[in-house]
């Protein structure tokens, strides 16, 4: 006995090393595979709220505009918290993140490790985690879903060891689903999947009263304050891009299928079916609840048109929990049909192993993904060059009008209009049909709000005739109704109250914009004949 206690602490130091290992491997994905070209402009617009909290203007996009134009209070608050410290919000963003990426593969570690039969067997789900695509990617850019996953899926652990069943307990409990909630504004509904499990399922019900009371009374608190800051019940954002419709069930399946089947993840479904076969334990019963759960919500609100199904991201880690339990008993029937355990445990090291490496190849690809986001007319560092640039160079009585309302902005004190509406709540008035980045309004309308600019593209040129050849290239030959085109065909036309110019940033950076032709006298903009250029480049289509 005293052998087999002392075998399994070895084994535990052993796979508790391989584990920091892959934590390291995985963190190091994050910041050199995945680098800064991937910010994502919508982490920013959070961050520019919160840096008008630190500099006295409040919670607000625009000063003196209250609008709730994120939905990820508590990152905000702790983006806040970074620039309160000297810390650029995405530089602190992305420590939290790595962070929460470190204790998520931690934690779902210790899950398999309390039902696992062996330890290294544990280690399964952890390590097709840390080199998820979308896991690795994350951290990197700038939003909060690294940390609300780690969030759900600590109080999945809570849960499951039953820390709730006890008042200390379960005020900490509360505490956690609380910020779960903070976090994301639809956090709340994870929080009430996880208790419909313990409540309706596991029969739990006088246990959790702590758990409840500290959520519900939290929440409260914190509404109470929203209601009386904000003037909607719900965000912005909420009334910029939510709807229903059964086209939008269509998208949500669609988004749930291209995940299992378009990203390689069929030895997830593999690990699934497997458990169907047997009797499952509660911690698997209450795994395959919520990732069912949430799967349905995401199809009920139409998926999401962020990268690498953002939405699936809070429960990826069960799912490969319960991919890891299905291989599981799917060795343990291989055995028992087998003398010896040599071919099963030859065919799981290789299954896996080939399995892992269709897993990883999207990481290989991050590259060319950094450059599929940038596209032809925004990239992110550009996006932040330009940002620097205006607010210095522009007045600060300046209206700009953007669409990418994120990391421009975040870098200018200037009013911004964000014609999209995540931030403006005259445009979710108006009768603008929703698309999946906000609302669509017209060039008239923005027109007519009369900003100073209007930006079309967030990509810096070389050179004058590279910015006037390169812009009316790419606007020539984008698909007619396209958002971006219409802006810049639009109003860049003769007798539209904007004329198409270029701002030369420094010697080797031009950036085409729309400037109000009542301004067309300031010495910031060169004259470049871009309209001349675009009639020429329509007439050859």
């Amino acid at each position: 006995m005293l052998n087999s206690i002392a075998t399994k602490g070895s084994e535990q130091k052993k796979t508790l090393a391989i584990l920091v290992l892959v934590t390291i491997a995985s963190v190091l994905a994050s910041l050199f595979m995945v680098n800064q070209e991937i910010w994502l402009d919508d982490s920013f617009i959070s961050f520019r709220y919160a840096k008008n909290l630190h500099n006295g203007l409040g919670l607000v996009f625009n000063a003196g505009e209250r609008v709730e134009g994120y939905t990820n209070f508590l990152w905000t608050l702790f983006s806040y918290v970074g620039i309160k410290l000297g810390f650029e919000a995405i530089n602190f963003s992305h420590a939290l993140s790595i962070f929460a990426q470190a204790v998520t593969l931690y934690l779902i570690f210790t899950l398999g490790n309390t039902v696992s039969r062996t330890a290294y067997w544990a280690l399964l789900a952890p390590v097709f985690l840390a080199f998820n695509v979308a896991f690795v990617s994350y951290p990197a850019m700038g939003m909060e879903t690294t940390f609300f996953t780690m969030l759900v899926i600590l109080a999945f652990v809570c849960f499951s060891r039953n820390v709730h069943q006890n008042v200390p307990g379960g005020l900490v409990v509360g505490a956690i689903l609380l910020g779960i909630a903070l976090t994301r504004f639809d956090g709340f509904v994870l929080v009430l999947i996880m208790l419909g499990y313990r409540v309706l399922v596991a029969r739990e019900i006088k246990k959790n009263i702590p758990v409840v009371l500290v959520f519900v009374v939290g929440l409260a608190l914190y509404n109470f304050w929203r209601l009386s800051y904000y003037p909607t019940p719900l965000p912005n954002t909420f009334y910029a891009k939510v709807g229903f419709s059964m086209q939008q069930l269509w998208h949500g399946m669609k988004y749930v299928l291209h995940f299992f089947v378009d990203s390689g993840h069929y030895l997830i479904i593999l690990g699934i079916a497997s458990l169907l076969q047997k009797r499952i334990s509660p911690l698997v019963r209450f795994a395959a609840w919520v990732v069912s759960w949430q799967l349905v919500y995401i199809i009920l609100v139409g998926g999401d048109w962020m990268p690498y199904f953002r939405f699936i991201i809070p429960v990826l880690p069960l799912l490969f929990f319960l991919m890891q339990e299905g291989l599981w008993s799917v060795f343990e029937r291989m055995k028992s049909v087998q003398r010896t355990g040599r071919l099963p445990v030859a065919l799981a090291v290789v299954t896996s192993l080939l399995f892992f490496l269709f897993v990883c190849k999207p990481l290989v690809g991050a590259s060319s993904f950094n450059r599929q986001m940038r596209g032809g007319f925004f990239r992110p560092l550009h996006a932040r060059t330009i940002g620097l640039y205006l607010d210095k160079a522009l007045p600060s009585d300046y209206v700009v009008a953007i669409e990418w309302a994120g990391i421009m902005p975040y870098y200018m004190h200037q009013r911004v209009l964000d014609t999209a509406g995540l931030t403006d709540r005259d445009i979710v008035l108006q009768d603008f049909p929703s698309f999946p980045m906000g609302r669509a309004s017209t060039p008239e309308y923005i027109a007519g709000r009369k900003p100073h600019l209007i930006v079309t593209c967030a990509q810096i040129f070389d050179s004058l005739a590279e910015a006037v050849a390169g812009t009316t290239r790419r606007f020539s030959f984008l698909p007619e109704g396209n958002f971006v085109h219409d802006y810049y065909a639009t109003l860049s036309s003769p007798g539209s109250p904007y004329s198409a110019r270029i701002m030369k940033i420094s010697d080797q950076a031009y950036w085409p914009v729309l400037v109000r032709r009542d301004l067309l006298d300031s010495q910031l903009f060169i004259e470049g004949d871009l309209i001349g250029s675009s009639k020429q480049e329509e007439g050859k289509r």
